[in-house]
């Protein structure tokens, strides 16, 4: 039997003499590895501030709930629909950093939008105002709730855009070479495609 070897001249990312063309195969990978609750957990910690005026980091879910009643969802592809809802009840007390508009409660539910999108239209947004004399809460007018409600879609549009560049963040080209760095051990032919894993190494 002939054994026959193979030699083929191979790089590492900071070797490669034209870095482009992989370091683009090796984003397009980061942004398939993204863990969702990373995204998640960041989006968290920016509606928590905003709410409060105290930035705290990435919060998960669970504590964002127990903090201020609200849960986060988003879809952040670059689609039409795109974008960041709330839902839950706030209470006035867990949110110093809003313009309440002398009401006390806001609720926001999911409406018909919700079903397939996410976004700052998704959610219909109620608001209460606590009624002193009579020892109950009631709603409050059109125009305040509108007043009100424009803030939380502002927000939801900051937090759409806030996401987007958490994404860009973790896919860049700074992030790319700290992956290939630290994580894996790939090689690249010269044009900058993959060489097969045999020629890797350690």
């Amino acid at each position: 039997m002939t054994e026959i070897t193979v030699t083929r001249n191979v790089f590492t990312i900071r070797e490669l003499p034209d870095k482009a063309g992989a370091l683009e195969q090796v984003r397009t990978d980061l942004y398939d590895y993204i863990d969702s609750g990373q995204i998640t957990e960041h989006l968290n910690g920016e509606l928590y501030s905003a709410l409060t005026g105290t930035y705290d980091g990435e919060i998960s879910t669970k504590e964002l709930s127990k903090r201020v009643g609200l849960t986060v969802e988003y879809s952040l592809s670059n689609c039409q629909g795109d974008g960041v809802a709330i839902y839950g009840t706030l209470n006035r007390s867990d949110a110093p950093n809003v313009n309440w508009h002398g009401a006390s409660t806001a609720t926001f539910s999911r409406n018909s939008h919700s079903h397939n999108y996410s976004h700052e239209n998704c959610m219909t947004i109620a608001l209460f105002s606590y009624d002193h004399h009579n020892g109950y809460e009631k709603n409050a007018n059109t125009e305040t709730t509108e007043k009100f409600a424009k803030q939380f879609r502002d927000l939801c549009r900051e937090l759409a855009r806030s996401g987007y560049a958490e994404i860009e963040n973790l896919t860049s080209i700074d992030a790319a070479v700290e992956y290939l760095d630290n994580n894996l051990p790939r090689r690249f032919n010269e044009n900058g495609s993959y060489a097969p894993t045999e020629f890797w190494g350690e």
